[in-house]
C-alpha cells in the first residue's frame, strides 16, 4: 500500500458536476420507460401511478438513485464553494488566476448544472409540481440567463488573455472546453422552457435563448479547436489533462438534448414541419460522433498513462473529468433510442433490450468509478494498493 495525498483543486468542482449528471441519467430511465401522457416528463404524480400498475421495484430503485445523488450534488456543491473561500488569498488567486483562469469557468457550469438537477429533482418528489410550472419557468430563464452572462464574461476575459499572450494552455489538452461545456449546460437550461412551457412569450424566449446560447457553444468551441488542435501535436499533453480530450461527448449530449427540445418546441408551439427522419439523423449524427471522440481520444489516453494516472496512480480534482464523458453517452445513446430508431420501428423489441442493457452496463461502470473517485480523489491522504513497477516513463503532470 502507498500513500496519495490530494490537494484541494478548482477541478474538484466536476466532482458535483458528475453527481449532477448521474442523478440526471437515472431520471432519464423514468423517462423513456413510465407512462405520463399529459406531460413530456415523468412527474410525482405519474410515477406514483406507474409503480401502482406494475412492479415498482426498479422505479423504487431509480427514484432512490435520483435522490442519493442529487444529495451529492449539492453536498458536493457546498463543500467546494467553501473550500474556495477558505483557501488562503494568495493560495486562491493562484488557483483562480493565471494559467487556471479557465476553472473559473467550472462555477457558471456546476450552478446550471444544479437548476437543471433541480428541476428533475421536483419532478419527482414535489406533488403539484407541473400545475405551477408556467411559474417557474420565468424565473429558471432569468437564472440562466444571469449564468450564461457571467459565463460570457468569464470567456471573453480568458480569449483576451490568449491573445495577449498572458494566457497559455500548452500540455493542457483541450481544458479550454470548460467554457462550451459552460454554454452548452445554460442552453439545455434553456430549452426546458422553450419545450415545455405552454405561455407563448416564454417559450418564445426559451427558443431564442436556446439558439443564442447554442451558437455560443459551437462558436466557442470552433475557436478551441482552431487554437488548440495544432497545439496538441507539438506539445504532448499532460497526463493529467488526458480527460480534456473526451470532453466533448458531454457537451454534444446536452447540446442533441437542447436541438431536440428547440424542435420539439417548434412543431408543438408553431406548427413546424419536423419528420421523425429528421429528428433520428440529428441524434444518430451526434452519438457517432461521440463514439468518434471516444475512439480517437481512447489510444492517447493510454500513451500519456492518463487513465493509469488519474484513476489508479494519482487520482485528483482533474480525474473527475472522466465521470461526463460517461453519462454523456449514456444519455443520448437513450435520446437516440428511445426518441430516434424506436418511433421509426428500427430496433425490434429484443434489440431495444439489449441496447438498454449496453447503456446500463455504461451507466454502472460511470457510477461505479465516480464511487471510486470519491474515496481516492477528495481531498486529503489516500491509500492506494501499489501497483507492480513498469519500465514505462509516466507522462509528467507539469
Amino acid at each position: 500500500m502507498r500513500h496519495n495525498k490530494v490537494e484541494f483543486s478548482p477541478l474538484h468542482g466536476l466532482a458535483s458536476l458528475g453527481a449532477g449528471g448521474l442523478s440526471v441519467s437515472f431520471f432519464v430511465w423514468l423517462m423513456f420507460l413510465t407512462p405520463h401522457p399529459n406531460s413530456p416528463v415523468p412527474t410525482y404524480e405519474t410515477l406514483q401511478a406507474a409503480k401502482s400498475a406494475t412492479d415498482a421495484g426498479w422505479i423504487s430503485l431509480a427514484i432512490t438513485m435520483v435522490a442519493i445523488l442529487a444529495f451529492a450534488h449539492y453536498g458536493l456543491l457546498i463543500w467546494w464553494l467553501h473550500q474556495g473561500k477558505q483557501q488562503p488569498q494568495q493560495a486562491g488567486a493562484i488557483m483562480f488566476a493565471g494559467e487556471a483562469h479557465i476553472f473559473k469557468m467550472v462555477a457558471p457550469l456546476v450552478l446550471a448544472m444544479s437548476v437543471n438537477a433541480g428541476f428533475v429533482v421536483a419532478l419527482v418528489f414535489i406533488p403539484g409540481l407541473w400545475n405551477i410550472k408556467e411559474w417557474l419557468f420565468p424565473f429558471a430563464l432569468l437564472v440562466f440567463l444571469v449564468l450564461f452572462i457571467v459565463a460570457f464574461r468569464r470567456w471573453r476575459a480568458q480569449q483576451v488573455l490568449l491573445r495577449t499572450n498572458r494566457l497559455s494552455y500548452q500540455s493542457k489538452g483541450l481544458i479550454e472546453l470548460l467554457a462550451t461545456f459552460a454554454f452548452a449546460m445554460i442552453t439545455v437550461g434553456f430549452s426546458t422552457s422553450a419545450a415545455m412551457s405552454d405561455t407563448t412569450w416564454i417559450h418564445t424566449t426559451g427558443i431564442v435563448l436556446s439558439l443564442v446560447g447554442a451558437a455560443m457553444t459551437i462558436w466557442a468551441a470552433i475557436r478551441v479547436l482552431i487554437d488548440r488542435l495544432p497545439s496538441l501535436r507539438a506539445h504532448p499533453i499532460a497526463a493529467t489533462a488526458t480527460g480534456s480530450l473526451l470532453m466533448g461527448v458531454p457537451i454534444l449530449t446536452v447540446l442533441g438534448i437542447a436541438a431536440y427540445r428547440v424542435m420539439m418546441a417548434g412543431k408543438h408551439h408553431f406548427e413546424v414541419t419536423i419528420g421523425q427522419s429528421t429528428v433520428t439523423a440529428i441524434l444518430g449524427i451526434l452519438f457517432l460522433a461521440q463514439i468518434l471522440i471516444f475512439f480517437i481520444a481512447t489510444p492517447t489516453l493510454k500513451q500519456t498513462g492518463g487513465w493509469r494516472t488519474l484513476v489508479s496512480e494519482q487520482p485528483q480534482g482533474a480525474s473527475f473529468s472522466l465521470i461526463c464523458p460517461g453519462v454523456g453517452l449514456f444519455v443520448l445513446g437513450m435520446f437516440f433510442i428511445s426518441n430516434g430508431l424506436v418511433p421509426l420501428g428500427w430496433l425490434p423489441e429484443s434489440a431495444t433490450t439489449v441496447a438498454y442493457g449496453v447503456l446500463a452496463v455504461i451507466q454502472a461502470a460511470t457510477l461505479a468509478l465516480f464511487a471510486y473517485l470519491l474515496i481516492n480523489a477528495m481531498p486529503g491522504k489516500h491509500r492506494l494498493r501499489q501497483r507492480p513497477a513498469t519500465n514505462q516513463p509516466m507522462a509528467s503532470s507539469h
